[in-house]
């Protein structure tokens, strides 16, 4: 029953890898005195069991008291802060995509040469703007030395010379800003009546599932070994939150809100009406049509060990070891329970290697929006 975070993994016996807001961080040791090696340096931790008393020194500076970013950091903002690649235990499986250049749909191949094409021209026309932009600067320095009072009435015709030609360039450049805006490609919506309606229903449920208070990509997975950790969770995921919102791209131009989905090891997804668009951080994108996909979602019964969505429903309490009954394992001092919430899972797949699994802490967000995407999909794939 039910799924959770894991905090710690046992690795082999005196070394346990934890999970937490802050990363991951490696221990050493037995209990009593280990050392434990994370962001925030190395740190040395020594007690007497059954006692109450310990110590706790630093040995080495961590990433997080410098000012230079921490390793495997994309620097992008909205994507949150970074996981880094550390070792995994064998039995968490990573979840993610194939090479991006595998997941493109071959009938979508015209609209990549399309935009490529119109991202060309507009880079060739930006390089044209910025060499007039100059030489305008040029201009209106002569015109200003031309029109200093002191010799200005001798050069007349010179400054209405310079006058014209400032004005030719001013007028070339917005043509030029106007070629610009339109190198961009028109996305319209091939669909029936119906299917429009179901992509309308998605466009009006969007705001609530990207206003949920917890929103994850889930990374890795793996079965838990629930006898060995006094657990009745069967399944152990490492999650990442990633924002989900409305993100306009400028080489596509549609008369709908383009929704986005972050991913936090992989390529950001944006959903448009009869295709996704992967896209990459240097701008090349790929294309899959929805008959290609295939999108599922499922309640779940999630084990939170950190704070809870106030969004999602409780559907129950476990303890932090339990027996096989589900009740409180008393062999095991300062045992405490763990609130069991209703989320929903969601996956994204196609048989070209797309793979990327979120969670929501808002069921019925997931519901209003993924039902109807599902049967628009169902019903481009009938045809």
């Amino acid at each position: 029953m039910g799924w959770r975070f894991r905090r710690s993994v046992k690795l082999f016996p005196g070394v346990r890898l934890n999970f937490g807001k802050n990363g991951i961080s490696t221990t050493v040791g037995v209990r009593g005195f280990s050392v434990n090696y994370g962001k925030r340096g190395a740190y040395l931790n020594a007690g007497i069991p059954g006692t109450g008393l310990s110590y706790r020194e630093k040995l080495s500076p961590g990433r997080l008291d410098s000012a230079s970013p921490p390793p495997h950091s994309s620097g992008t903002p909205d994507q949150g802060e970074q996981e880094e690649t550390l070792y995994l235990p064998p039995s968490l499986q990573t979840i993610a995509s194939s090479d991006a250049e595998s997941l493109s749909s071959p009938s979508l191949a015209a609209l990549q040469d399309l935009v490529n094409a119109a991202r060309v021209e507009k880079d060739k026309l930006l390089k044209e703007k910025a060499a007039l932009t100059e030489i305008e600067k040029k201009k209106i320095g002569s015109l200003k030395t031309l029109s200093f009072a002191l010799w200005a009435w001798a050069f007349r015709r010179k400054i209405a010379e310079r006058s014209q030609e400032l004005k030719d360039i001013r007028d070339e450049s917005l043509e030029l800003e106007e070629q610009i805006g339109l190198c961009t490609v028109p996305v319209g919506a091939d669909l029936t009546d119906a299917e429009k309606s179901k992509f309308q229903a998605m466009c009006e449920a969007f705001p609530a599932l990207a206003s949920c208070e917890r929103i994850w990509d889930f990374t890795h997975s793996g079965s838990t070994d629930q006898k060995r950790e006094r657990t009745i969770a069967n399944t152990t995921v490492v999650r990442k939150r990633v924002p989900v919102d409305i993100r306009p791209l400028e080489f596509l131009r549609a008369d709908f809100p383009t929704m986005r989905f972050g991913n936090a090891n992989g390529l950001d997804i944006y959903v448009f009406p009869g295709f996704l668009l992967m896209l990459q951080s240097d701008g090349a994108f790929f294309p899959i049509a929805f008959t290609d996909l295939t999108i599922s979602f499922v309640a779940l019964k999630f084990q939170e060990t950190e704070a809870v969505p106030k969004d999602a429903p409780r559907v129950g309490t476990t303890w932090f070891k339990v027996n096989r009954d589900g009740s409180p394992d008393k062999r095991y001092k300062g045992n405490y329970e763990i609130p069991v919430m209703g989320y929903a899972q969601v996956d994204f797949k196609t048989p070209s290697g797309l793979n990327e699994s979120y969670c929501f802490s808002n069921p019925q967000s997931v519901i209003s929006f993924f039902q109807p995407f599902v049967d628009l999909i169902e019903s481009l794939q009938k045809r």
